[in-house]
This record gives structure tokens, sequence and C-alpha cells, in this order.
């Protein structure tokens, strides 16, 4: 791959890193925030306090989840930085073949071919 298109995934990727990274910032203090507004409503009726608490608890697996999904893309991000550090950015992490670069511009940080990520999850 040319250095021109590889400078241009690296400066995409740079700029979905810094997104991610304040994306994750800010739902670790949305939830810190909602879970000291959580705790410091302790006053309410039983009832209230069973039904909040199971909405609360959705809530935060919710979050979690996509918290956790927010920090694999910034691990993978960061993959395909090193990746492009070390000089084998673009190349499939398991079959070393080329990743086609429509895939590459639809995600940059793509770590598999399209034939190696359907064999993923096939399996």
């Amino acid at each position: 791959m040319k250095s021109e298109k590889i400078a241009m995934f690296r400066k995409i990727l740079d700029k979905q890193k810094a997104q991610t990274q304040a994306d994750i910032e800010f739902m670790e203090k949305e939830n810190k925030e909602a879970s000291q507004d959580f705790d410091s409503a302790g006053d309410s009726n039983f009832e209230d306090q069973i039904g909040d608490s199971a909405s609360i608890t959705f809530e935060r697996e919710r979050d979690f989840s996509l918290q956790q999904n927010k920090k694999d893309i910034l691990r993978q991000i960061n993959v395909a930085i090193e990746k492009i550090d070390d000089g084998t950015y673009g190349s499939c992490s398991q079959c070393h073949e080329p990743i086609n670069e429509k895939r590459l511009k639809a995600l940059p940080y793509a770590e598999y071919c399209i034939s190696c990520k359907k064999k993923q999850e096939v399996h």
C-alpha cells in the first residue's frame, strides 16, 4: 500500500482513537453520576426502590456492554496503529494477505480480510 494512503488511514485512525477515548470517558462519567444519583435517592418508598433498582440495573448492564464495545474498538484501533508503525498495516492478522482497500475505508481498524472474518463468524 502506498505511503500516502497509509498516512490517510493513520489520520483517520488517530481521529477515531481520540473520539473513542472521549466517548469512553463520557460514558464512565455518566455511569458514575447515575450511580451517585441512585445512591442519594434512598428516601423513596420500597415499591419505588424495587422498580427503580430493576431499571437502573438494566441500564447499567446496557451501558457497561456499550462501554466494553467502545473499549474493544479502541483496542482494535490501537492494533491498527501499531501495524502502521511496524509496516504491516493492511495485512490480515490471520492469513497475512492484503485486506481489500474498500474494507479498510469502511473499517480502518479491520484486523482480518473478509474471508478470514467470515470463517471466524461461522465457528
